[in-house]
């Protein structure tokens, strides 16, 4: 995992966001170091009871790998016998999902960093109907609470429709 990411990770973590945030983490967790892994413990243990707002980072993370693995997980409870097929519907799927961790695991808004301009397999499921606010900026480490207000005050703008016209 390039360091920038992790870098990127810890210092939102390290803000006072987390005074006022539940963070947690989802991703592979195989493949992080024993050291980063002690600190998204830390860090999702210190904000468990915040209630205000909930922040989800991803690292290594990847939107196909987690319906392919909630796929499996359905799959296996079929097999035992805990439900049959007929049962599955978009919640029972949803709860296999690695966002089951999250009351709210649909994002309402999106902000992409880093000049790019598309969700790059990420959080395919969740993201049917969020809204998208892309960054401009190259350089992620220009994101800060201005350019997090601005994305808030871009969305508050927009009339959701969930689907509808």
């Amino acid at each position: 995992m390039p360091n920038e990411k992790v870098d990127i990770a810890r210092n939102i973590t390290a803000s006072d966001l987390e005074d006022l945030a539940r963070v947690s983490f989802i991703g592979k967790r195989s493949n992080i170091s024993e050291s980063v892994l002690e600190t998204i413990r830390e860090i999702e243990e210190r904000t468990q009871n915040n209630k205000s707002l909930h922040v989800i980072e991803a690292i290594d993370y990847t939107g196909r790998s987690d319906i392919i693995q909630a796929c499996i997980a359905v799959a296996e409870k079929v097999e035992q016998g805990v439900m049959q097929p007929d049962d599955i519907d978009d919640q029972i799927f949803q709860n296999e999902l690695q966002t089951n961790c999250s009351n709210f695991p649909n994002p309402d808004l999106m902000i992409q960093m880093g000049g790019r301009f598309s969700i790059h397999n990420f959080m395919l499921w969740q993201m049917a109907y969020t809204e998208l606010y892309f960054l401009h900026e190259d350089d992620t480490t220009q994101f800060n609470d201005t350019s997090f207000i601005q994305a808030l005050h871009e969305y508050q703008k927009r009339s959701r429709r969930f689907g509808g016209k």
